[in-house]
């Protein structure tokens, strides 16, 4: 008989992956685009095309991710639409192609975030970086359903309205049961 291995839960993917994922298929196809459109003046459109790729991709991604889209949509861009040869450059012109492209994933990113959870409705806590925020986003804390969410067990219990004022039938008294009298 063979030895048996302690079984390991499977690991979840790491958080920035979907941005890897979903980012360089939509960079690559970015610049495609970019190069059929003016191949002439590739660097300006390819630009534009990778912010809007990043952008679009985070919008599926966590913030994380966001970034890491935004990363490899500027690494396309500055590799193959910028230098041509797959050369990544570190100059101002560059850096700042970093930081446009980067920061359109984390602008489309926002709202997508503000969306998804007002969508999971009440109790769902919108995270940045992993961090919780400490108030709800959408609305006051009143505004929860009572009894839902943390914090249920010690909420009062409520009073059912439809036996807060008994029917006329039901005020009578209750009547012991008679014993039975059987007689052999």
């Amino acid at each position: 008989m063979y030895p048996s291995r302690p079984r390991t839960p499977p690991s979840t993917p790491p958080v920035c992956a979907g941005g890897l994922l979903l980012g360089l298929p939509a960079a690559v196809g970015a610049q495609v685009v970019a190069w059929a459109c003016d191949p002439a003046d590739v660097a300006v459109g390819g630009l534009a095309l990778a912010a809007l790729a990043a952008g679009l991709a985070a919008t599926a991604t966590s913030t994380g991710g966001a970034v890491v889209a935004g990363t490899v949509g500027w690494a396309v861009y500055d590799g193959f639409a910028a230098h041509r040869l797959g050369e990544l450059h570190a100059g101002a012109a560059d850096v700042r192609a970093l930081l446009v492209v980067v920061g359109a994933a984390l602008v489309f990113r926002a709202p997508a975030a503000v969306l998804r959870v007002h969508r999971a409705g009440p109790g769902r806590v919108l995270t940045v970086l992993g961090h919780g925020a400490h108030r709800p986003l959408l609305g006051p804390a009143s505004s929860v359903v009572a009894g839902a969410g943390p914090g249920a067990r010690d909420a009062p219990p409520q009073e059912d309205p439809c036996t807060r004022f008994p029917s006329s039938s039901s005020t009578s008294t209750p009547t012991a049961p008679r014993p039975s009298s059987s007689t052999r």
